[in-house]
């Protein structure tokens, strides 16, 4: 019963956990594009 339930968690928890770390990294790269694109205007 435990093993089964453990494996129909497996890929819910990979597919969270993919999207929790996906949105870390977009909300730290999309200011690092915004800050660029700012720079390049100025000059």
């Amino acid at each position: 019963m435990v093993d089964r339930l453990k494996t129909l968690i497996e890929p819910l928890m990979m597919v969270i956990l993919t999207t929790v770390v996906g949105t870390i990294v977009i909300a730290v790269i999309q200011p690092m594009f915004s800050i660029y694109q700012q720079m390049n205007s100025i000059s």
